[in-house]
């Protein structure tokens, strides 16, 4: 099993530390020398970063045969048993999905089983790559939406998005981020209400200052994660921190663009599922914990509203213009 790993980060490099980390912690309790891994991160930093090399430059350089992607030296630890190469691209901010894109696009895709593209604010379950070894999705599910554990909501926030959105829910959407107040208070009122309906809650994680600097430190749940390996493929769209695809959904003409910021990019890859034929599944069993907004939750008010609004009016625009 051949997997790459696109993590996009914006100024977290702690948190993409923490990320690789897993991963390399996930291949040793998999301890299948079958399984192979490459990460690819795609850097939308604006920082310098010093600690890689201590010269001033984000990372050491390879300019011999990386083109100038900066490749700096982590994992500190890696699992010998596996196949680990690593990748670090530097992007002017094109913003979440767009910089994944570049990267996926970047790469042999075709030559992966599976391609994830996720936020650096996460972990995976030392559980992760035999569970993915080991899932039983059908042939024409291209998107595996896994178990995301969220601190925040103390929830699987998957499936993020069970049935296509109208229209007309959209353009209420837009509504409410066209008005800051309005969306504030929507926070502070209806968005609790619906992570109660949703068996979560308003408490955070547990931390461990101790050791990780204030990092949420699994395990989190009160209840334990789903141990079935069985597909749901009954949702539209699974959660956008970490998304696990099969090949198929990129090997479309003309390749997959999408020209926002941040936002709605859940919708935006469903749609492009939707636009073979092919399907979403929520696979309980592959399991990741989520940190939650790295970057994003520095956003301020108006910007966050305002880039859900740009994103909104674009999928309005591109994929119900008919409705």
């Amino acid at each position: 099993m051949k997997v790459l790993f696109v993590p996009v980060t914006y100024n977290s490099y702690d948190a993409l530390d923490n990320y690789i980390a897993s991963v390399g912690k996930a291949l040793d309790a998999a301890a299948d020398p079958t399984i192979e891994v490459k990460i690819h991160v795609a850097d939308n930093s604006t920082e310098v970063i010093r600690e890689y090399g201590g010269t001033g430059a984000r990372g050491r350089e390879d300019r011999s045969e990386a083109g100038g992607n900066l490749v700096p030296p982590y994992p500190r630890t890696t699992a010998p048993s596996s196949i680990w190469t690593q990748e670090l691209s530097h992007y002017p901010n094109p913003g979440y999905l767009p910089a994944a894109l570049q990267t996926v696009y970047a790469e042999d895709y075709a030559s992966y089983d599976y391609i994830v593209i996720s936020n650096v604010d996460v972990t995976l379950d030392e559980t992760f790559f035999t569970a993915l070894r080991d899932l039983k999705a059908d042939a024409d599910t291209v998107w595996i939406a896994p178990f995301i554990w969220s601190p925040s909501e103390q929830r699987d926030v998957n499936p993020k998005i069970q049935e296509r959105y109208t229209k007309k829910r959209l353009r209420l959407l837009r509504l409410l981020f066209a008005c800051p107040p309005l969306y504030y208070l929507y926070t502070r009122t209806l968005y609790r209400s619906k992570i109660r309906r949703n068996g979560g809650t308003e408490a955070q994680g547990r931390e461990d200052r101790s050791e990780a600097g204030g990092n949420l430190v699994p395990p989190y749940p009160r209840t334990p994660a789903p141990s079935n390996n069985l597909p749901r493929k009954n949702i539209y769209a699974g959660h956008g921190s970490f998304m696990i695809f099969r090949p198929d959904i990129f090997r479309q003409e003309p390749p997959l663009h999408y020209p926002v910021f941040l936002f709605c990019e859940e919708i935006y890859m469903a749609e492009m599922a939707r636009r073979i034929g092919k399907t979403v599944a929520h696979c309980p069993a592959v399991k990741v914990w989520d940190r939650e907004h790295a970057s994003t939750g520095l956003m301020g008010l108006r910007r966050y509203c305002k880039y859900n609004h740009d994103a909104l009016s674009y999928i309005i625009r591109t994929f119900y213009e008919q409705d």
